[in-house]
């Protein structure tokens, strides 16, 4: 949903960090990055530190919580399952 929503305003796509969670290495935190086309100082960076078991739902729920940061409006209990 994120990738759509910055496609749709023409912003650069997301990037994502997962990694290992430092107190369970089965489970990730992620990090994504929505870049600032014009002003690289001005990236929104944010942090999913909720722990996941995989490296995509990490992926997918940072992804989450940047679209509800850049979008408050948008009704993302009609668009998850």
């Amino acid at each position: 949903l994120l990738h759509d929503w910055c496609q749709k305003h023409k912003l650069p796509v997301p990037r994502y960090v997962a990694k290992e969670d430092k107190e369970d290495p089965t489970r990730f935190i992620c990090k994504v990055v929505l870049p600032d086309k014009r002003k690289p100082d001005s990236d929104v960076v944010l942090w999913m530190n909720d722990p996941a078991p995989s490296k995509d739902e990490a992926q997918q729920r940072a992804a989450v919580v940047a679209l509800a940061r850049v979008n408050m409006n948008l009704p993302l209990e009609r668009l998850l399952p």
